[in-house]
């Protein structure tokens, strides 16, 4: 006799997915997040480090987000 248990999981790994993403992006622009940058930023300066080679970082502050940032905290302007 064999029995057997099965069921669908695909709405339970599309979540999960939603929530990898969520992590290490805005939800409104699907930018990258702090965290996400600060972690390839790093991985980034290891590899440079390990092949001695340079890393460029481009900056740009978009539509003065530093004011924000200054004014309502990083999270806000997150």
């Amino acid at each position: 006799m064999r029995i057997g248990v099965a069921r669908d999981i695909t709405a339970l790994m599309q979540t999960e997915e939603e929530l990898r993403f969520l992590a290490h992006h805005d939800p409104l622009t699907k930018l990258t997040n702090r965290s996400l940058f600060y972690n390839r930023l790093a991985l980034g300066l290891s590899s440079a480090h390990r092949h001695q080679t340079f890393l460029a970082l481009l900056y740009l502050d978009v539509n003065d987000f530093k004011v924000i940032n200054d004014t309502q905290g990083h999270v806000v302007g997150d």
